[in-house]
């Protein structure tokens, strides 16, 4: 994606198997199979050869609860449900977009195990799992795999769906967006064929960081950016702060303190 060249310059610190195909046997359980688990760390839990990406401002990942790691569950036992929470602010949604310094999509990805997309059984479509993102389908596509097999799903989402942080009244940490994925399973047959399991799933977006207005010797906040950036960033939809009054002539280390607090201050309030 492209950001404008002028924030550059706006403020010091910027914050299958060997068998013959066939339909799926039911596992011990109808609902589910218990996997060995071949990760378990801090950075990752369950069974897929996948490991979620870093978790960042940008990047956020839902590795373990509910309508994870199940298994292999059939229709019966779903649909699967599980959200991503995003405590990141972004700003104004619509005017970052207008000024390309939001991604128009959000990447979303997940193993998916044992999706028998390209089956072929008499009598029986393929499988068939629609994925959903806070209600909408997404790309009115589906999961896609092989029989017993783990494959990293990725779809992009418009990222108008998404629900981000919001800032919070006290200038305390954001309250986060709630972000609900969907799977139906096996959707394309009336009664049963097809099972699978989802172990992790990310999102990711990219967007322009908020910035800390820092004014120069014998200057205060309002005179240095009041009249011309503080417009100029409003119109960006860009978050900032121009809380900084600094003395006149202070020393080095007196405003590095006080700019240190401040940058804190805004890595709290917009989660970055």
């Amino acid at each position: 994606m492209r950001f404008s060249a002028p924030l550059v310059a706006l403020a010091l610190a910027v914050l299958g198997g060997a068998q013959q195909l066939q339909a799926q046997d039911r596992r011990p359980s109808d609902s589910a199979q218990s996997l060995p688990i071949l990760h378990r760390t801090e950075a990752h839990f369950g069974s897929s050869p996948f490991a979620p990406p870093k978790a960042t401002d940008t990047n956020f990942f839902v590795d373990r609860g509910t309508g994870l790691d199940t298994g292999c569950t059939y229709r019966s036992g779903g649909p699967l449900v599980f959200s991503i929470e995003i405590t990141r602010v972004i700003g104004d949604r619509e005017k970052l977009l207008e000024n390309q310094l939001l991604e128009p999509t959000a990447a979303l990805r997940m193993p998916a195990f044992d999706v028998d997309f390209d089956a072929s059984v008499v009598g029986i479509n393929p499988e068939r799992d629609r994925v959903y993102f806070n209600g909408h389908p997404v790309n009115e596509t589906f999961l896609t795999g092989a029989n017993n097999t783990w494959k990293l799903n990725e779809f992009r989402v418009p990222i108008q769906w998404v629900n981000f942080a919001t800032v919070a009244a006290n200038s305390g940490p954001p309250t986060a967006g709630l972000n609900e994925i969907r799977i139906d399973i096996d959707t394309a047959n009336t009664t049963e064929a097809w099972c699978t399991s989802i172990d992790w799933a990310a999102l990711s977006f990219q967007v322009a960081r908020p910035a800390v207005l820092v004014h120069g010797i014998f200057s205060n906040g309002n005179r240095a950016w009041g009249s011309l950036w503080r417009p100029r960033l409003e119109q960006l939809g860009l978050p900032f702060s121009n809380d900084l009054n600094m003395g006149i002539l202070d020393s080095i280390e007196n405003n590095a303190g006080k700019i240190g607090v401040e940058v804190a201050k805004a890595k709290t309030r917009w989660g970055v």
